[in-house]
């Protein structure tokens, strides 16, 4: 990468030339790039600008790494990584940016649809040449060509409504999907969906109907007719996935003053980019922070399940009674609490947040014996300050001559308990100054 800044015009002619230089990039049917100049056509000299020689060495180090990934020596995101890094980001406009990344992003895409076309030519002769062999079998065996040809065209074709991409990545790794334990019926006492609330029920279709298309799904709900909550982008994605809410993000983006500069590149059916970030966030620490993230989070909830406000309504009761009865030093326990169950909830996905007897076991870690290093430090300011109060208080027993301990050991002082003097007990004080 040259860490020389470009100036704008010089951007605006390095992405002209890279348009023209992308047209005349030719490519053979093995998928490399080809260098034959009996197959190059030629680029008229009326039509390519003067690029300097920096932004020729841009050009040429951008059509390698397409070279390479059409040779199959790169995958498309590491194509996709290498090309960002062959192109300079001293400029702040991203637009411009953009303007010369995407013409080689899309050579990538071209690409990869012109394999996978050949790919499906491919199977779609092999299949023919299965058929061939099977009806040259039938005739082997009395049967004739045309009754061959009505019985495999009786066969039931694939439905037009299935995923394409699913298809062919279960035909490529023959798996038998039917036999894995997670999808072999079960025996329906065990668990149905009848077992669920209501509420539960109504909830798992909603995120069954989300998870077909989330990110259209978060599209539309941000573009609708109605006022919605203010929430961060990424937590409406985890809310319409079923995910569990991070409350730090949502207590950070009420009072954030900086946009949100990230940007998503889908670089695959499964890969995506995420290039940017975020002012720092603030984090959850006291009970009024819980409260105030808290109530955002629900009325987010409310806006798309709307059955759901009862359960949060004692959800939120039992929690506030944990906050109630601890001291103020020791929120941080039903701050992690409250966290702690809302991740089984998520993950678990056959239980509600009002089923506080699920939940048992985190509330011994998290509020009878949390391990928090806040919670010992708590403890031993409280034990410093009983053992300063004791510190100042005249030992009864040394008074009386009995006390067992040094001056050192005891907990209380030895003086009189008249005057305060070491030198004397209280019986053989003489001192009018009385304490």
């Amino acid at each position: 990468m040259y860490s020389t800044a470009l100036s704008v015009q010089h951007y605006h002619c390095l992405t002209s030339t890279i348009k023209i230089a992308s047209q005349f990039i030719p490519m053979s049917q093995n998928g490399e790039a080809s260098t034959s100049s009996a197959t190059r056509p030629s680029v008229p000299s009326y039509n390519t600008p003067e690029v300097p020689e920096h932004q020729r060495q841009v050009i040429d180090s951008c059509t390698s790494v397409v070279q390479y990934f059409r040779a199959g020596r790169i995958s498309k995101p590491k194509a996709s990584i290498s090309l960002q890094q062959c192109i300079p980001h001293d400029n702040a406009d991203e637009n411009i940016f953009l303007s010369i990344y995407e013409p080689y992003f899309d050579m990538l895409n071209n690409f990869e649809r012109y394999q996978k076309g050949n790919i499906r030519g491919i199977g779609e002769v092999q299949r023919q040449l299965g058929e061939s062999s099977t009806d040259e079998q039938n005739v082997d065996h009395g049967q004739s060509a045309d009754e061959a040809h009505v019985a495999r065209a009786s066969k039931r074709p694939c439905s037009p409504a299935s995923d394409d991409g699913d298809d062919e990545y279960e035909k490529r790794t023959h798996l038998d999907y039917g036999s894995l334990p997670w999808n072999e019926p079960e025996d329906l006492s065990c668990f149905t969906s009848e077992n669920l609330s209501p509420s539960l029920q109504k909830t798992h279709t909603l995120l069954e109907n989300f998870s077909r298309d989330v990110k259209r799904a978060r599209s539309s709900l941000l573009n609708c007719n109605l006022p919605i909550p203010q929430f961060p982008p990424a937590e409406w994605l985890n809310l319409l996935n079923g995910n569990a809410v991070d409350l730090d993000h949502v207590f950070s983006n009420i009072y954030t003053i900086s946009y949100d500069t990230r940007d998503v590149v889908e670089l695959s059916k499964d890969v995506e980019l995420l290039h940017g970030s975020s002012a720092p966030a603030k984090t959850v620490k006291t009970h009024s922070d819980w409260v105030i993230a808290r109530d955002c989070f629900v009325d987010t909830v409310l806006f798309i399940f709307k059955h759901r406000k009862q359960e949060l309504r004692s959800y939120g009761k039992h929690i506030q009674q944990y906050f109630a009865s601890l001291p103020s030093q020791l929120h941080s326990w039903g701050i992690n609490y409250d966290r702690a169950i809302r991740i089984r909830v998520a993950q678990q996905r056959d239980i509600e947040l009002s089923n506080f007897a699920e939940f048992a076991d985190l509330q011994i870690q998290w509020i009878n014996n949390p391990a928090n290093p806040a919670t010992n430090q708590f403890t031993e300011s409280r034990s410093k300050q009983n053992t300063n109060r004791q510190r100042t208080a005249a030992c009864r027993r040394w008074n009386d001559n009995r006390c067992p301990n040094t001056p050192s050991n005891c907990n209380y002082l030895h003086v009189c308990s008249k005057c305060s003097n070491s030198g004397h007990v209280a019986s053989s004080c003489t001192s009018l100054n009385k304490k």
